[in-house]
């Protein structure tokens, strides 16, 4: 059942977490509506673009950019 692509969809988008997926060139490929509400970016404004794009700043445990 979670094959089908739209059911997964409803089920990512209806997670209290944000979550958001990267493709092999770390490119945001989804953004799902809890990442929209956390962060204020909206999924159009994302997709596309990489999360080093100042979108998003991963950090390890000493603040070194990881992206």
């Amino acid at each position: 059942m979670l094959d089908d692509p739209s059911l997964s969809r409803v089920i990512l988008d209806s997670l209290h977490d944000g979550l958001y997926v990267c493709d092999t060139d770390r490119r945001i490929i989804y953004w799902s509506k809890s990442a929209e509400r956390i962060t204020g970016w909206r999924s159009e404004e994302v997709l596309g673009h990489r999360c080093a794009d100042d979108i998003l700043c991963h950090v390890d445990q000493d603040g070194r950019r990881l992206c």
